[in-house]
């Protein structure tokens, strides 16, 4: 129970101490705990130079809290495709509600970072998700997981082989409605009632051809939400088994683990560029260590000595 007591204090400090940050925090009159979120300020910076994809997914707790709410994470992809989770909330249960309530606060962080053009968004079909996207973005391009219809059109015949699951894959991908009806025409030779599953599903939600027919956006050959699963993953087994506040805080730790390595990589750039006689894109790269961690960064003061400890030991 404290461990809810202190967080709306904890999320509040962490967002005051970076203008960039967003969060939110619910109780009722008596002061129960309702749903929480924080939008970590470099995070959404760093969206910017993402592409224009956004995965959503709920996921439960584990552990002794697997029966004390759900996480909903919002995350995207760089163009080197590295993960980007950039939102996290804890909420009761998985409805439309909950999730209509974390998306108006993502939209708003994402916004206030100008982040936030031409975005598509790749989910399941639970049924908070269609309503709450429709709702707050509804001309933005919508994509449904093909792994999760692949599921769907299991339930209607029996498990799919491989190569039916490709072609599946196939149809997805396909930029061409003749060649659409092709592959499916090869998946209703085997699997009909599998192929009248996919028919229920609006093209322009999971096929190129009609995705782009409709939207005229590029989704980036994004056809799945494993980019959901890959964050789930990123955000790991401590921080979804843990008691609220320190799940945030193992969120905010992943973030400063993400944006060292980050450093990292771009530290091992110049010196190979300079090893090779190669000339840094500006002066001010040469001299990029010598900037103030909370100014290169925006990630919140709490948790900048945390940072400068992990990017002093990659960069000695």
């Amino acid at each position: 129970m404290e461990s809810y007591q202190k967080l709306e204090s904890y999320l509040g400090l962490a967002a005051k101490t970076d203008s960039y940050s967003h969060y939110g925090f619910e109780k009722t009159e008596s002061g129960v705990f309702q749903p929480a979120c924080f939008f970590p300020g470099a995070c959404l910076l760093a969206k910017r130079h993402c592409k224009h994809v956004i995965v959503l997914d709920g996921t439960h707790l584990k552990g002794d809290m697997n029966k004390r709410g759900v996480y909903l994470l919002a995350a995207s992809k760089a163009y080197n495709n590295r993960i980007l989770g950039f939102g996290l909330a804890l909420v009761e249960k998985e409805d439309t509600s909950n999730w209509r309530w974390f998306l108006k606060l993502m939209k708003a962080a994402v916004a206030s970072a100008s982040s936030d053009w031409d975005l598509i968004f790749v989910t399941d079909r639970q049924t908070g998700i269609l309503a709450t996207i429709k709702e707050l973005y509804p001309y933005r391009g919508h994509r449904f997981c093909v792994r999760h219809n692949i599921s769907n059109s299991e339930k209607m015949s029996s498990r799919l082989a491989p190569q039916e699951q490709a072609l599946i894959f196939a149809m997805a991908r396909i930029e061409c409605e003749n060649d659409c009806k092709f592959y499916r025409s090869q998946l209703s030779d085997t699997r009909p009632l599998a192929a009248q599953s996919l028919d229920t599903i609006e093209k322009a939600h999971w096929v190129t051809y009609a995705f782009n027919e409709e939207y005229n956006q590029s989704s980036y050959d994004e056809v799945t939400s494993n980019l959901s699963e890959a964050a789930n993953n990123w955000l790991g087994n401590d921080c979804r088994s843990s008691f609220p506040l320190l799940a945030f805080e193992q969120f905010m730790i992943k973030v400063v683990e993400l944006f060292a390595e980050r450093r990292r990589e771009a530290f091992r750039g110049y010196r190979s560029s300079k090893r090779s006689g190669m000339d840094s894109p500006t002066d001010q790269s040469s001299r990029d260590n010598d900037v103030p961690v909370e100014t290169n960064t925006h990630i919140p003061e709490i948790l900048v000595p945390a940072y400068q400890e992990k990017l002093d030991t990659i960069l000695t």
